[in-house]
């Protein structure tokens, strides 16, 4: 039942329920629109039952749920996760990364030595066995990655085998051989298709 607030029924009173065939409800409680419709503004959609419309770009919300898809775009200019963790599978690219406290690194799977070694994902290396390594591959890596290869037995590195097959020479300090014993590291950072020596250990 409809009760007219003035003469001019510039406004309506709804005494208890309106019903729209085929549209919904609007009672004491708020307004109950049937599965596939949608609420408008000037026509325009602003939200249905799973979803808000196009047109609405601003928000005052403070907590969603898990985001599964989508993607932040330049508009963007911080993000702040408190104590909490960024992960991803993929690349991390941009500008400058500044760190307030420590910048961990990555140790990978072990790698077994071998003429051609390919290595996972991480920045420093076990290195298994003592089969002279003469070359690394270079799929995956960028010119100024750094690596650590972490020896467990004596190992010969070989300098400037000449690169191939997608595997890069290593060129070392001195250009000469390196003889690693169990417990050396050597730390190379890659180059204009080169792994060119930074640092060694040898114990």
């Amino acid at each position: 039942m409809l009760q007219p607030y003035s003469e001019n029924f510039n406004q309506i009173t709804v005494k208890n329920t309106v019903t729209v065939t085929d549209g919904g409800v609007l009672g004491q409680d708020g307004m109950d629109l049937v599965t596939g419709n949608d609420y408008q503004i000037n026509n325009v959609s602003v939200l249905n039952a799973t979803t808000l419309g196009g047109a609405v770009v601003a928000s005052s919300l403070t907590s969603v749920g898990a985001l599964n898809t989508g993607s932040i775009t330049s508009g963007f200019t911080s993000i702040d996760v408190g104590a909490g963790a960024i992960t991803t599978t993929g690349t991390l690219s941009g500008g400058t990364i500044a760190s307030g406290g420590r910048t961990l690194g990555y140790k990978g799977s072990d790698v077994t030595s071998a003429n051609d070694i390919t290595l996972g994902q991480g920045n420093f290396f076990g290195v298994l066995g003592t089969t002279t390594i003469e070359r690394i591959a270079s799929a995956g890596w960028a010119d100024g990655s750094v690596i650590t290869l972490g020896t467990a037995a004596s190992v010969q590195i070989s300098n400037d085998v000449a690169s191939g097959g997608g595997f890069n020479q290593i060129a070392l300090a001195g250009s000469a051989d390196i003889a690693m014993t169990a417990g050396s590291t050597l730390t190379l950072i890659i180059s204009s298709t080169k792994w060119k020596e930074v640092s060694r250990m040898l114990r």
